[in-house]
Parts: C-alpha cells; structure tokens; sequence
C-alpha cells in the first residue's frame, strides 16, 4: 500500500504522507493479481512526473512511462477525482498455471517471439544446474539475501539468472523461492544498484 511516488507515475500523491501515492496492490498466493490508485488529476504535478520519467528512461530504465502531452492537456480542461484497479487476465494466468515468467502465459505469439521462447527455455535449463546449490546458500546463510541480510551484486547476478524460471520448478526449493519473490519486489533500477 501506499507506494512511492517514483514508481507510481500516474498515480496521485498521498493526502497526508509526503513521496506516497495512493496506490495498492493485491496478492493472492504469493502472486500480484491487481494493481489499484487514484488518479493524479493535477496537471503540473502530471508533467513534472513524466519529465522525471524520461529522464530516467534515457538512463535506460525500460519501465518508465513514456510523456504522453496530450493527456496533460485533457487534464488542464479538469479531471475529476477518479480511480480504478486492473486485474489481468495473464496475472490470472500466470496464478492458474503456475507460472513465474509473465511471458510464458501471452496469448499472442506476436507479443511471444520464438527467439524470447528459446531464451526463456535456455535460461531454465541453466537455472536448474544451479538451484540446489542457491537452495542450499540461501538456507545456511542468516538473513534474507545470498550475502546475509543485506541485498549484493551476488544476489542480482543469480536472480537474472533464474528469474525466468517457472513457479513449479521453484516450488521444488523453498528458500530459492522465497528468495525470488523477495528480490523481485525491487525494480531493476533498483537491483543494478546493489
């Protein structure tokens, strides 16, 4: 809940607690399901976001949101306070079929090319030669990461490795899985800075 407000462009920034939006995502079994916020309906906040965000976008960050002025436009005409949540369907799918990788549950083979397919299969397959030994890391270590409790170039090293690889396979080793969905709350911006 309650999200910073650099990792929630679009969202509107916390009545009462400075760098949140309002914003909430919900789990289920360990899964995201649905992401919800309130709509930022301020114009100038809206654009100095999205000046930040391609900022950080020539920084190389794929996840920023592109400067969309004709939406800063409409707003300056007056949104109303509004809000909403999205559930997708290959969220559900990847729940339903126990699937870690977004990728492996895309509908459409334009949006799934057979090279992505071979590269996910290939990146399995190298990521279980190693899980026993990352299982057997993480559970003599103490604390949450490879290198105890603080998160390493180690820790982003492996889950690059192994972040392809399905939620049936992981299942197989607790402390890896855990492990992953930890290091995956973190962005990738976040991680190369470790």
């Amino acid at each position: 809940m309650d999200h910073p407000t650099e990792m929630s462009p679009l969202a509107k920034y916390h009545r009462s607690l400075p760098g949140l939006t309002e914003r909430f995502e919900m789990f289920f079994a360990g899964s995201e399901i649905c992401n919800a916020y309130t709509e930022l309906n301020n114009p100038v906040v809206q654009r100095e976001r999205f000046t930040e965000q391609a900022k950080q976008a020539a920084d190389g960050d794929d996840e920023a949101q592109p400067h969309d002025e004709a939406f800063c436009t409409a707003m300056e005409y007056g949104l109303p306070p509004t809000g909403g949540w999205g559930c997708g369907v290959d969220r559900i799918a990847m729940f339903l079929t126990n699937k870690f990788n977004i990728k492996e549950v895309l509908l459409f083979p334009a949006m799934k090319p057979d090279e992505q397919v071979a590269k996910v299969a290939a990146a399995a397959t190298a990521a279980d030669f190693s899980l026993e030994a990352l299982e057997a890391r993480l559970k003599a270590h103490q604390g949450n990461f490879l290198n105890g409790s603080k998160p390493s170039k180690d820790d982003t090293a492996a889950f690059d490795r192994i972040k392809v690889v399905g939620k049936d396979i992981l299942k197989k080793h607790p402390h890896v899985d855990a492990w992953v969905d930890l290091v995956s709350l973190f962005t990738n911006d976040l991680r190369s800075k470790w």
